[in-house]
């Protein structure tokens, strides 16, 4: 027997043994006595009235646009900066000390420049988590949205401490902004995500099970974004020196598998939306290649650690204030980046076999999945087909 009308055992109010009032939770009516719907079926599924959403929820989609823009704003300039006043220098030989020329002459190949492209992937995925969490009510997107802000404010703090505050006003500034804006934006964040389920409650009703359902699928495609967030930032570490750090098959296929990467990734959630068993049996095998990869990764940044990658390569000059490259930071990143990488795999792995266990419980009937209503028509086919 169903159990959608149970009573919210940690509700305020809740009476045992009573069903909860869900009318009175979840309706709101404006000024002429019409009632405003606390969700709203989209091309993308079910997602929150926007007239519903809280004012702290504004202020946090209001803060957290204005300081990633500005950050976004004054990342560009740095970038745009390193391009102008690039200028080759020399490389310093440490053992005679005699300098030869630059091994890149590119000026992509400096440490900022690197930090700076990792924090522009970062901030595109933050506006995502951001907003979509919060509009479809996606409490792991939330805590995702906190996790690539926290790495955001590392990036600038360590490249901050790297380089100095002499060597450019902007630079401070930019710590400022995300010192100030970057706590101010984890805890509206944090607001927002305890507040979170009448979304869930309201289109599910308090099923448990259906609950645990939708949080496991949740669960699991935001994990996909952010291991395709992570091999994002992988792919840019990895192209440091303009590339001379990676052999002439990684050139190619470093590209080809971050597109491969969002492919599956889409396979992967169009199989949980659509909870079709046949789909999960190719997605098994066809994520393994990251795992090759970032394995691959691990043994060779490990092997070569004492050497290229525990050296000062190059010194550049941008107006009157070094730029040097040194590929110690790099490794141990791409080494933490990597096996992070084994980890979320790992852990996509499993939840992905979590997600068959509650196909066809009903959960799809609730939640329809994304274009549902748009799509053309078909004969439908028997569960037993689909979840074979």
């Amino acid at each position: 027997m169903s159990d959608d009308k149970a009573p919210l055992k940690h509700s305020s109010g809740a009476i045992p043994n009573k069903a909860v009032d869900y009318e009175a939770i979840f309706q709101r009516h404006d000024s002429s006595n019409r009632k405003i719907e606390f969700a709203q079926e989209t091309i993308i599924g079910e997602c929150r009235n926007p007239r519903r959403i809280s004012w702290v929820e504004w202020v946090f989609m209001v803060v957290a646009s204005l300081s990633l823009l500005a950050v976004l704003g004054v990342t560009i300039e740095r970038l745009v900066y390193f391009e102008a006043n690039f200028i080759n220098l020399t490389y310093i030989n440490d053992s005679s000390m005699e300098q030869q020329p630059v091994q890149c002459k590119s000026w992509v190949c400096t440490n900022d420049s690197i930090y700076a492209i990792m924090v522009l992937v970062n901030i595109g995925f933050c506006i995502f988590y951001c907003f979509d969490g919060l509009l479809r009510e996606r409490p792991f997107e939330i805590l995702a949205y906190v996790a690539a802000s926290i790495v955001i404010i590392v990036y600038i703090i360590a490249n901050f401490i790297a380089t100095g505050w002499e060597e450019q006003p902007l630079r401070t500034v930019r710590v400022v902004l995300i010192c100030v804006l970057g706590p101010l934006n984890i805890f509206l964040a944090l607001w927002s995500w305890w507040k979170m389920g009448y979304l869930v409650l309201n289109v599910i009703g308090s099923n448990t099970t259906l609950i645990r359902a939708y949080r496991i699928r949740s669960f699991f495609q935001t994990l996909q974004l952010f291991h395709l967030e992570l091999l994002c930032s992988i792919c840019v570490l990895a192209w440091a020196q303009d590339g001379n750090l990676l052999d002439k098959w990684e050139k190619v296929v470093l590209p080809l598998l971050l597109v491969y990467t969002f492919c599956v990734s889409l396979l992967g959630a169009i199989t949980i939306l659509w909870e079709i068993k046949l789909l999960s049996y190719i997605w098994y095998p066809l994520i393994s290649p990251c795992g090759v990869y970032y394995l691959y990764k691990l043994i060779k940044v490990s092997l070569n650690f004492g050497g290229k990658y525990n050296t000062i390569y190059d010194e550049y000059r941008r107006d009157l204030f070094p730029a040097v490259v040194d590929t110690k930071y790099i490794g141990v990143v791409l080494l933490l980046a990597c096996a992070s990488g084994l980890v979320m795999l790992a852990i996509l792995v499993l939840f992905m076999t979590l997600s068959l266990v509650n196909f066809t419980k009903g959960l799809k009937d609730k939640i329809h999945p994304p274009m549902h209503k748009w799509l053309p028509r078909r004969v439908p086919l028997s569960d037993e087909l689909m979840n074979t």
